[in-house]
């Protein structure tokens, strides 16, 4: 049975929020040289119109088994992470491998405030079999529920996309952003896409999917980093995010409460839902 933990925040209305993608050609196991790409795309991209910067999965090391790379709240990635949200007063998630005692380390995302305060974060719950992450990391059992500006807002990590049932679970606490943080690779590229389009018109919420770009000792990434309405259009700033963006970069995309709202008065599938 999942758990799930709730972050509670003030009352906060906002009409709009303005998210990040970066979309990082990650060095394998190069922690500061990923750092250092991190800082570069943001500085060069950051504007007013963000609040909220996304990195993908394992941003740091890339898709990696070697365990001995994990860290608790007390090393270089979380600390990166915070003071990057900190540096830009803008909330920020990112995914990393988290130690846990003498336990299988967790991948992990968290998530920070614009102060560089964590308030939420999700342990992957579907284990990556076919590349054997189950035998090497342990798997989470809690959602994950937060707030950004007054947006209700959830997490999953790559692997969870393709399990529909997770996504119906969020929509009990009626999320209207989830961010999805992947290192999924060029050969089931199709896939996501799919399903990413899928997860947000089936509940009418936005998706913020990011992804990597690069290669791995066993993979290559074309990206693929977008934001996708309820009604599964694709947008950014101009409206003309290509689901299909394959280089290093990052995509900013406003995204409106209202539209959420909106859409599921007008267009009423939650409220049709039954359960059997």
């Amino acid at each position: 049975m999942l758990k799930e933990s709730r972050a509670v925040f003030p009352d906060k209305m906002s009409k709009e929020l303005g998210v990040m993608l970066v979309q990082l050609d990650t060095e394998w196991h190069e922690k500061e040289r990923n750092f250092s790409k991190v800082e570069r795309l943001v500085e060069s991209s950051f504007d007013d119109n963000v609040n909220v910067i996304v990195l993908p999965e394992m941003f740091a090391t890339g898709f990696s088994m070697e365990t001995n790379l994990a860290e608790d709240e007390n090393g270089i990635t979380f600390s990166f992470l915070r003071d990057l949200a900190r540096k830009y007063k803008s909330y920020l998630i990112g995914g990393y491998t988290k130690k846990q005692g003498d336990e299988r380390p967790k991948n992990t995302a968290v998530v920070f405030d614009s102060e560089g305060r964590k308030i939420s974060e999700y342990e992957k719950i579907h284990l990556f079999s076919f590349a054997e992450e189950d035998k090497f990391y342990s798997s989470g059992g809690s959602l994950s529920f937060f707030e950004i500006d007054g947006f209700k807002s959830s997490l999953a990590i790559c692997y969870d996309l393709r399990f529909p049932e997770l996504f119906r679970l969020m929509i009990k606490n009626k999320p209207e952003i989830v961010f999805v943080v992947a290192n999924w690779p060029e050969k089931r590229q199709i896939h996501w896409n799919s399903l990413l389009r899928a997860r947000a018109i089936e509940n009418q919420f936005y998706v913020c999917g990011v992804n990597r770009v690069g290669s791995d000792p066993k993979n290559s990434y074309v990206g693929g980093s977008t934001i996708i309405d309820p009604r599964g259009n694709y947008i950014s700033l101009d409206n003309s995010v290509n689901p299909l963006f394959k280089e290093e970069g990052a995509i900013i995309g406003r995204i409106s409460q209202e539209e959420v709202l909106t859409w599921r008065d007008e267009f009423r599938a939650l409220q049709d839902m039954k359960l059997i």
